[in-house]
């Protein structure tokens, strides 16, 4: 076989954008989006862009050996992104986000924090 159109190829770039950059969505058409990376320190900082059919979706993640840092954050007009990370001191903008005003159904859940923000544009890190 000479193609390289093969399901595989594309198995793999859909692994990088859901699990990786944490993009995916989480109601038909992108309405509601889930993001929830997985952070392997042997691959390292991640980047993604997708331009879904309600606008520009972007994430980017840094970490350690620890694990998950740094989560950057672009939610499109008139969507929720509904993020899970794993629960640490976590910050938006120098604010708690149990505390942040733009931060709603807040929750943790085991070794878990999930919660909800609207469009916009977030960067979200945990204290040194």
């Amino acid at each position: 076989m000479n193609s390289y159109n093969h399901y595989a190829f594309g198995a793999v770039v859909g692994f990088f954008y859901r699990r990786l950059a944490g993009i995916a969505p989480a109601a038909p058409g992108f309405r509601r989006i889930a993001v929830r990376p997985v952070w392997l320190p042997a691959v390292g900082r991640v980047a993604a862009r997708f331009e879904s059919p309600v606008g520009l979706i972007a994430t980017a993640t840094d970490g350690d050996a620890n694990g998950l840092t740094r989560l950057t954050l672009t939610v499109p007009a008139n969507t929720v992104v509904e993020v899970e990370l794993l629960a640490r001191e976590w910050r938006e903008g120098g604010t708690p986000i149990d505390a942040h005003p733009d931060i709603r159904a807040f929750t943790r859940a085991g070794d878990l924090v999930r919660f909800e923000v609207g469009s916009g544009a977030y960067e979200f890190s945990i204290l040194p």
